[in-house]
């Protein structure tokens, strides 16, 4: 991304991908000149709506929203393997399952499997709702089984009844600072090696979400504590990160961002309240990290109640009515659709 400012009310924005670009400026008569510019040099294609970057469409709403789909992404993986996704199925449930069904560990032809998962991660851009399905099936690349496929085309079907959703961003007063509101969770010895799960949002009001992530951690934690703050930690890696890009643009942030997290001992041991202390010198880098942070003020972790924390449903299978509340949240939607029933997925 390049970015021109020439005073603090007349800014450009030019984000290059390959031969791909996206101009946003404050001011029209930049835009112009930029695309004269460039055409000195090249021969280029203009389109002044800005409608789609990447495959993602972009749709703006009257009231300043905009809403990311992938509608030719979707259309080629229902093309390919929809069909396939209908047999057996009657109504729509989470794109991952909450229990069991009849397990088949036969090989799967791991090419077949990558081509499909491969499709389903790059709409992760506009549907951060299948983040956790994907992270999960993702663990299973290397040797996948027919049961391990027949999760991924649960997500297809689940795509399909919800064909019509996509990212909603909503927009931000200009002439406030901006406010980041985070969610962050984590489930302790949810894989099959004893590893956690990590999960969290960034979000710029109650709705919606311009980040998220849902992965599993890289080490084994040793209590769910330990697993907590892991997922503490790499969360405020990234929000200095985005702090210190908006303070490059001379965007406003308010700080501190604020942190929602569902555990209390990991908020206690954050602010230096908890007598666990001692007991969690091995991962004391970490605890001493994000309150080094806290102290400087750039984040303030409050408690919430794990049904309101939206980063629950990127660290573990929800059933439908909790996952449908926490999807709407992520997406920036009201809801998933409210005329759903068997046989009728959403339209």
């Amino acid at each position: 991304m390049f970015y021109k400012i020439v005073n603090p009310t007349r800014k450009i924005y030019v984000w290059i991908h390959v031969d791909d670009t996206l101009v946003a400026a404050t001011h029209i008569e930049d835009i112009e000149e930029f695309k004269e510019s460039i055409r000195k040099r090249f021969q280029i294609t203009v389109n002044e709506q800005a409608d789609q970057h990447l495959g993602v469409n972009l749709k703006k709403h009257p009231d300043g929203s905009i809403s990311l789909t992938q509608s030719k992404l979707l259309k080629n993986i229902f093309d390919e393997f929809l069909e396939e996704a209908k047999r057996g199925r009657k109504r729509l449930s989470v794109p991952m399952r909450t229990s069991q069904r009849d397990e088949d560990d036969s090989p799967y032809d791991r090419r077949s499997y990558l081509h499909l998962l491969g499709m389903l991660n790059y709409l992760l851009r506009s549907r951060p709702d299948i983040s956790t399905a994907l992270a999960f099936a993702s663990t299973k690349a290397v040797s996948p089984t027919h049961s391990d496929y027949q999760r991924l085309l649960d997500v297809v079907y689940y795509l399909w009844g919800s064909k019509h959703l996509g990212l909603k961003i909503h927009p931000g007063d200009p002439q406030t600072p901006l406010q980041l509101r985070c969610y962050v969770d984590a489930s302790y010895l949810t894989h099959a090696d004893g590893r956690g799960h990590t999960g969290y949002c960034l979000c710029l009001g109650s709705m919606g979400s311009f980040y998220s992530k849902s992965v599993k951690q890289p080490l084994v934690a040793t209590s769910s504590t330990h697993a907590e703050i892991k997922a503490l930690y790499q969360l405020t890696i990234d929000l200095i990160y985005i702090i210190g890009l908006c303070d490059e643009l001379e965007r406003d942030i308010e700080l501190p961002a604020i942190v929602f997290e569902d555990n209390a001992p990991t908020i206690q041991l954050t602010d230096g309240l908890s007598a666990k202390a001692k007991k969690s010198k091995h991962f004391m880098m970490l605890i001493n990290f994000v309150k080094e942070q806290v102290l400087m003020g750039l984040i303030e972790v409050q408690k919430i109640p794990s049904k309101d924390n939206v980063a629950d449903m990127l660290t573990k299978a929800l059933d439908w009515k909790e996952f449908e509340s926490k999807a709407c949240r992520i997406l920036g939607v009201d809801s998933l659709d409210e005329n759903r029933g068997e046989g009728k997925p959403i339209r």
